[in-house]
C-alpha cells in the first residue's frame, strides 16, 4: 500500500512537472519567428475569453488556454487597456501581456460615419476624402469575399454568400470609433462584426423558413433603402417588390440603374432603360446580382418582414410622400396627381 502511494505521488510529480514544462514553453515561445507586425484591437469591456480567442484568430497565440492561465496566475485580468496595438509575431505570451497591461497602443481614435444607402463606391470616396485609407488599400472593397483575409471571410454570414459576392451590402451603416493608424482591414472587421450583431438567430431562422437566403434579403434591403425613407413605407415597398417577383414582374427600380450608372437620378431616360445589364431592373426580371447599397436595420427588417399588402406599384410624389397602387391604372392616376 505504501509503495502504491509512493508510485502515485511520483506520477503526480511527473505529470505536474510535464504540465509546468509545457506551460513554460508555451508562454515563452512565440507562434513564429517571422518579423511581421499584426494589428490587434482590444475594445472597451471585452472579456478575457474574447480577447484570447481573437488573439488565436489573428494567429498571435496558438491556444487561449495557456494565455488565460498565465493571466489568472499573474492576476492581470483587470489590467488590460483598450486600444489598437501592433504586435510583432516574434513576441511570446509574456511580452504580449506586458504590451496590453502597459497600454502600448499605436494611435489615437477618430470617428467615421457610414450613411444608410451608401454603396461601397460611396464609402470608398468617403474614406479617401477623409484620409482614412490609401487608394491601394481601398481596392479591398472591390475584392470578392473569397479573396479577403481570413478574419474577414471567416464571418459565418459571409461564408453563406455567393463566391463572387463582395462586401457590398454588409458594411453596416453607423458611426464608428476607429484608431487613426488602423488598417482598412481592421476597420472592416469592426464594421462586419457590428453587422453580425444586428442579425439575430431569429431573423436567420425566419429567412430560412421563407425559403430565402440572407444574401437575397440583403439585396432586397439594399433596394428598399434607396427607394423610401420611413420604416413604415419600407415594409410596404418590401411587400410590393416581393409581390412583383412572385408574379414574374420586373422590379422596375431606378435605384438599380443609379447603382450601375453611379448617378443619383430618381428617373432615367428611355436610352437608360434600354441598357443591357442585369442591374437594369426595367429590362430583366428578378433581383439584381448583388446588393446595390449598404442597408440599415429598418430596411433589413422590412426585407424579412414585409407588410401584408396586395400593392404592386408605388411612387414618391413631388411632396416626398409615397403613394401606392394595386393596379397599373391606379398607378397612372397617382402619377398624374402627384408628379405634376
Amino acid at each position: 500500500m505504501l509503495r502504491l502511494i509512493q508510485y502515485l505521488i511520483l506520477i503526480i510529480i511527473i505529470i505536474t512537472g510535464l504540465v509546468y514544462f509545457f506551460y513554460t514553453q508555451e508562454i515563452k515561445t512565440p507562434i513564429n519567428q517571422l518579423d511581421e507586425d499584426i494589428e490587434f484591437i482590444i475594445e472597451r469591456g471585452e472579456s478575457m475569453s474574447t480577447i484570447a480567442n481573437n488573439l488565436v484568430s489573428h494567429k498571435i497565440i496558438k491556444s487561449p488556454l495557456y494565455f488565460k492561465f498565465y493571466i489568472w496566475k499573474q492576476k492581470l485580468g483587470s489590467k488590460f487597456q483598450a486600444g489598437a496595438y501592433r504586435i510583432n509575431s516574434s513576441k511570446n505570451i509574456t511580452e504580449i501581456v506586458d504590451i496590453f497591461v502597459n497600454g502600448k497602443t499605436f494611435g489615437d481614435q477618430t470617428t467615421i460615419k457610414l450613411i444608410e444607402g451608401w454603396s461601397n463606391y460611396d464609402i470608398k470616396n468617403y474614406l479617401l476624402s477623409n484620409n482614412i485609407s490609401s487608394e491601394d488599400a481601398i481596392t479591398t472593397l472591390e475584392k470578392p469575399i473569397t479573396d479577403q483575409i481570413s478574419q474577414i471571410k471567416d464571418f459565418n454570414f459571409l461564408q453563406l454568400a455567393p463566391k463572387t459576392a463582395t462586401l457590398e451590402g454588409y458594411l453596416f451603416p453607423d458611426t464608428y470609433k476607429i484608431y487613426k493608424n488602423a488598417t482598412l482591414n481592421n476597420i472592416l472587421i469592426k464594421i462586419l462584426a457590428h453587422f453580425e450583431s444586428k442579425i439575430s438567430t431569429e431573423m436567420l431562422a425566419d429567412i430560412e423558413k421563407q425559403g430565402k437566403s440572407l444574401h437575397e434579403v440583403i439585396i432586397m434591403a439594399s433596394l428598399i433603402e434607396k427607394e423610401v425613407q420611413s420604416a413604415e413605407d419600407m415594409k410596404i415597398v418590401s411587400a410590393i417588390f416581393w409581390n412583383r417577383l412572385n408574379q414574374g414582374m420586373r422590379l422596375e427600380s431606378d435605384a438599380t440603374l443609379s447603382y450601375l450608372l453611379k448617378d443619383k437620378k430618381s428617373a432615367h431616360s428611355l436610352s437608360d432603360l434600354k441598357i443591357d445589364s442585369p442591374y437594369n431592373s426595367y429590362k430583366y426580371t428578378g433581383l439584381p446580382p448583388t446588393p446595390i447599397s449598404n442597408p440599415g436595420i429598418n430596411a433589413i427588417v422590412a426585407a424579412i418582414y414585409p407588410a401584408k399588402s396586395d400593392y404592386l406599384f408605388f411612387l414618391t410624389g413631388n411632396n416626398n410622400k409615397t403613394y401606392f397602387a394595386k393596379t397599373y391604372a391606379e398607378h397612372l392616376s397617382n402619377k398624374n396627381k402627384y408628379l405634376k
